[in-house]
């Protein structure tokens, strides 16, 4: 009988063991899915409170434009001082980063250019990046802005967005890739802006710029549109002749002066102003230690003075 009554007590032993591992187990497979499924709302919540984020953050940046209208011609005439030109030169300048220089110029009564400069060289001017500074300046300054240049540190135009482009962004904030061609090759074109920036010192109504000699010596040049050819002093010429046989028996040319006519040997000399590089024949002035630079030195390139900026645009012919 106690035998019988231990093989009882050992089988039900048993099957409480197997039901508390069943129950346990099932209990830790539930417990795992819950974990896993908390784990899945969470992920949920944070997409979609990254996603309100996300909205809400361009919404704002789209209506802080709008601070004062609901459109471009509302800006305008909500501040009765502000002119089409200081909104355009406005909204650039608060969707460009800070390094970048902004100006508005009129090109007909009411069609106006933005002309956008950035202080890297023109191989690091990034077209994306540009396309998302010019996204809200040309949705908030349509229909008066209707040509957009974009130059490199040197005045050197490199983009060039006309009507049809701009309008193209204005749509989908993108450019296919036969416009793309034709940004770039319109800035190549771009002759009167796409320039090298040369800046001067006005000295007593003189225009006086830093100009190197030789490829390594640096002197402050006279530029005198009026002279026909470049001129530097003896001292000048002597710190940058490498060739000893140079003045033996040079050619000599007469030049007339405000002091009467002088003779001066003809050297040939590489003469550089704000990256451009020109070899070519000067002549060497041995009255004085004036150092003159002459049109002779623009004979392959167009120019244009802007008396106001105090700076010479350059450009290739």
């Amino acid at each position: 009988m106690r035998q019988k009554l231990k093989m009882i007590l050992v089988v039900l032993s048993a099957v409480l063991a197997i039901e508390l591992t069943t129950i346990i187990t099932s209990q830790h497979n539930n417990l795992n899915k819950l974990s896993e499924d908390f784990q899945i709302q969470m992920k949920k919540l944070r997409y979609r409170q990254e996603k309100a984020k996300n909205e809400l953050e361009d919404e704002f940046q789209k209506n802080k434009y709008l601070a004062s209208g609901k459109n471009a011609y509302e800006r305008i005439y909500n501040k009765q001082d502000q002119t089409i030109i200081e909104l355009i030169n406005n909204v650039a300048g608060e969707a460009f980063p800070e390094n970048w220089h902004c100006e508005t110029k009129v090109e007909e009564f009411t069609n106006f250019i933005l002309l956008a400069q950035t202080k890297q060289p023109g191989n690091a001017i990034n077209l994306n990046r540009v396309i998302k500074y010019l996204t809200p300046v040309i949705t908030y300054t349509k229909p008066y802005l209707k040509n957009i240049a974009v130059f490199d540190e040197y005045h050197k135009c490199h983009m060039f967005f006309n009507v049809e482009t701009i309008e193209e962004l204005r749509k989908t904030q993108s450019l296919a890739k036969q416009s793309i061609a034709n940004v770039s090759r319109l800035g190549k074109e771009f002759t009167r802006y796409n320039s090298i920036r040369i800046d001067y010192k006005d000295i007593g109504g003189h225009m006086i710029v830093p100009v190197i000699i030789g490829g390594a010596y640096e002197v402050n040049m006279l530029l005198d549109t009026g002279a026909s050819t470049t001129m530097i002093s003896a001292e000048v010429a002597g710190r940058t002749s490498y060739d000893e046989r140079e003045f033996k028996n040079p050619k000599i040319q007469t030049f007339s002066t405000a002091g009467g006519a002088i003779q001066c040997p003809i050297v040939q000399r590489k003469v550089s102003i704000g990256g451009i590089d020109v070899t070519q024949t000067v002549a060497v002035n041995l009255e004085d230690n004036t150092n003159l630079l002459g049109v002779d030195f623009f004979k392959n390139f167009n120019y244009m003075i802007d008396t106001k900026s105090k700076c010479v645009y350059v450009w290739s012919k």
